[in-house]
């Protein structure tokens, strides 16, 4: 009973420091591309007649691309958008919850309409910012389209 007491006794004083102690897991880590797996259908993007629509994305968005707040439904995390159009080949995506900007997505095509580049900074509920770019090749465009994003 007394070496129980006494295992008891030691663990509850070094709690604090074994807390503190660094985990496999501490440090800055990066994802390999070739190791993701990719949705089998590509991420459709629709601009006519003012408005902007993700058939693909969940939850589905279709919204006006005026550069103002935009109610978002089914969003957790954000539940506004705005969409800023630059000029023909850049835009700004800023989401807000409760006015407060989550995050920012600037989109830029490329001059021969065929990759898009997205680099985005994304705040998460506990205040971790994080940034990064992703890369995105044309599979179908929509050249009647206002904004050359349009396309899969």
């Amino acid at each position: 009973m007394k070496k129980l007491l006494f295992a008891v006794a030691v663990g509850i004083a070094l709690s604090p420091v074994v807390c503190s102690a660094q985990t496999p897991f501490d440090g800055t880590w990066k994802t390999d591309p070739n190791t993701i797996d990719h949705p089998a259908k590509p991420v459709m993007h629709v601009f006519k007649d003012g408005l902007y629509e993700c058939k693909t994305c969940i939850p589905k968005l279709n919204i006006k691309f005026d550069g103002k707040d935009q109610k978002l439904e089914g969003n957790p995390r954000a539940d506004t958008l705005a969409i800023k159009v630059i000029d023909k080949s850049h835009l700004e995506m800023i989401t807000k919850k409760g006015g407060k900007v989550v995050g920012s997505h600037k989109v830029a095509v490329s001059m021969d309409t065929n990759s898009m580049i997205v680099e985005y900074t994304d705040t998460y509920p506990n205040g971790q910012v994080v940034k990064g770019a992703t890369s995105f090749a044309r599979v179908t465009y929509d050249k009647t389209a206002p904004h050359l994003m349009s396309g899969s």
